[in-house]
């Protein structure tokens, strides 16, 4: 079970420096906000994950607190990476090389 969730926090890190990246290389707002919103996505899924890891361990009530605490911050980041790749997904977009006259 812990190989399960090792996995999936390397690929969700890989995915989340990934989008960061292209985020940061992005002219275009439409394109930041999609690139910015898949990070948000993959980072929640790897706050859960890292959260559900540390679950098969044993500790103390503070343990258990801190493991909660990184689980809410994922979910977080997940309902807000789907919220906002719904907005600049939907966003029609626009041609800044076009010119009028």
């Amino acid at each position: 079970m812990n190989l399960l969730f090792i996995t999936i926090i390397t690929i969700t890190l890989g995915l989340t420096t990934y989008h960061s990246m292209r985020y940061h290389r992005a002219t275009q707002p439409r394109l930041r906000g999609l690139q910015q919103a898949k990070m948000n996505f993959y980072m929640g899924w790897l706050f859960i994950a890292v959260g559900a890891l540390n679950l098969s361990y044993t500790g103390g009530f503070l343990r258990l607190l801190i493991i909660i605490l990184i689980s809410l911050i994922g979910g977080f980041n997940l309902i807000v990476g789907i919220r906002n790749w719904r907005r600049y997904h939907n966003q029609p977009e626009t041609d800044t090389h076009s010119s009028q006259k």
